[in-house]
C-alpha cells in the first residue's frame, strides 16, 4: 500500500546522512534543499516530501533512491506490483557508476574543485538519467515488453 513504512523515512535518512559524516546542513547544501526539510524529514514532522528532493538527498548520499520513495510512499501500487524491475534500472546504473574508478575519481574531484552548485548540477543529472531509465523501463514492462533487466510483465 503507498505510503507504507513511510514513518521510517526520518530513521532510514538519518542513519544514511549520519553514517556518510554529513550534518543536516552540509547535506541540505548538496543537496539543494532546505536545512529545514532534512530537519523535518529526520524527526517526521515531513514523512511525504516530493520525489525531487528524495532524488536529490539519495544522489548527494551516493545511494539508490528507492528505499527512500519507497519510506515516503512514493513509489506507487503500479511500481510496487512490477517489484524490482524497473528499479533494476536504477540499482544497474548506480553498479555502473561505482564499478568506474574514474568516473567516481572524476566525481570526487569535481565535488573538491568546484562549487556546489556545479557538483549539485552533475548530481541532479544523474538523478534524472535515473529517473528517465526508470520511467522508460515502467513503460515497457507496463506494457507487457521487457524491462532493463530483460525480465518481462
Amino acid at each position: 500500500m503507498p505510503g507504507e513504512g513511510r514513518g521510517d523515512l526520518g530513521v532510514l535518512l538519518k542513519r544514511m546522512r549520519e553514517s556518510r559524516g554529513y550534518t543536516q546542513k552540509a547535506l541540505a547544501a548538496r543537496a539543494g534543499v532546505s536545512q529545514e526539510l532534512v530537519s523535518h524529514i529526520e524527526t517526521g514532522r515531513v514523512t511525504r516530501p516530493s520525489r525531487d528532493s528524495l532524488l536529490a538527498l539519495a544522489g548527494t548520499l551516493g545511494v539508490a533512491p528507492d528505499p527512500l520513495l519507497e519510506a515516503a510512499g512514493r513509489l506507487d501500487d503500479q511500481e510496487r506490483r512490477v517489484g524490482s524491475g524497473p528499479l533494476a534500472a536504477g540499482r544497474d546504473l548506480i553498479a555502473w557508476i561505482e564499478s568506474r574508478p574514474d568516473l567516481v575519481e572524476e566525481l570526487e574531484t569535481l565535488r573538491r574543485n568546484n562549487s556546489p552548485e556545479i557538483y549539485q548540477q552533475v548530481l541532479a543529472g544523474l538523478a534524472r538519467a535515473w529517473e528517465a531509465s526508470f520511467r522508460l523501463a515502467m513503460g515497457a514492462f507496463a506494457a507487457g515488453g521487457e524491462d532493463a533487466a530483460g525480465r518481462r510483465a
